[in-house]
């Protein structure tokens, strides 16, 4: 009887363990893509939009950053979950390049 307790109460540790470890890799991902959909508004839209985008989504846009090249240009977007303290806070990073020209990339980033 007292091996079957330790076995239950081994089991019971490691489905919790897989719980948080899933959890956490569910978070990972849906940072991911949400930097990827803010990037793309950034890259379409620029800033205002991305901000709006990551906040519909309930993350914050911590750093926007764009570069002129000579044929496009390109957005670079982090992101971090917004509103959770009891838990440590993912952040996730995206770029996007969209082909523009010369005054376009700075028409659409408001410079």
């Amino acid at each position: 009887m007292p091996i079957i307790a330790i076995l239950l109460g081994m089991s019971a540790g490691v489905l919790v363990i897989a719980g948080a470890l899933g959890d956490r890799a569910v978070r990972i991902a849906q940072a991911d893509a949400v930097a990827d959909v803010t990037a793309l508004a950034a890259a379409s839209a620029g800033e205002i939009q991305a901000e709006t985008v990551a906040r519909a989504n309930g993350y914050e846009l911590v750093k926007f950053d764009w570069k002129q090249a000579s044929s496009h240009c390109k957005v670079e977007v982090s992101v971090r979950e917004g509103g959770i303290f009891s838990r440590p806070l993912i952040f996730s990073t995206a770029v996007a390049i969209v082909n523009r020209f010369g005054r376009e990339c700075f028409d659409i980033f408001r410079i």
